[in-house]
């Protein structure tokens, strides 16, 4: 039995492509009277990565040097508010804007949801979490060739039905 969609997951990057996607999870939505939670996830860098970083300056310089591109990006990029609120704030302007083409469709987010770690694993624990019924997220360009890797992962490690929307155009 078809398990019917009324609670929707969409993930987003922020991008311009996301805007389509968004807008046919707006429209799903509301045919389906369910909701949607957005969920942008900041990526973490890979273990590999940073041991390497770390390798070349050393523990302390590496905390140092982390500490400050945060206090910078904080100083410069967002002033003294904090980042959830930054990203929530452009999450909802997000959502405006994708929708501007159909003021008549409207759906405010049911709930905005940060969070940082392996984007592909942090969508797919976040759509068991809030037992969403789907997950949609948003292909980019030149996606026929070669899809993602988050979309990949995202689609071998789901549950619940994933649906890629391509970018307006495609």
């Amino acid at each position: 039995m078809i398990k019917d969609t009324k609670k929707i997951l969409f993930a987003t990057d922020l991008s311009i492509e996301c805007r389509n996607s968004y807008s046919y999870a707006v429209h799903l939505a509301m045919d389906r009277k369910g909701s949607i939670s957005l969920l942008h996830v900041i990526e973490t860098p890979s273990i590999s990565l940073e041991t390497r970083v770390k390798n070349l300056f050393g523990e302390n310089r590496y905390e140092e040097i982390m500490r400050k591109h945060e206090d910078d990006a904080r100083s410069i990029l967002i002033g003294k508010r904090k980042e959830k609120e930054i990203l929530q704030s452009a999450l909802s302007k997000f959502c405006e804007e994708s929708m501007g083409s159909d003021p008549g469709c409207f759906l405010q987010p049911d709930e905005i949801i940060i969070k940082k770690g392996e984007v592909a694993k942090e969508i797919v624990l976040t759509a068991e979490e809030k037992e969403s019924d789907m997950i949609i997220l948003s292909s980019h360009e030149g996606w026929t060739t070669s899809v993602s890797k988050v979309i990949r992962d995202v689609l071998l490690l789901s549950k619940v039905p994933v649906i890629v929307v391509p970018p307006t155009g495609n």
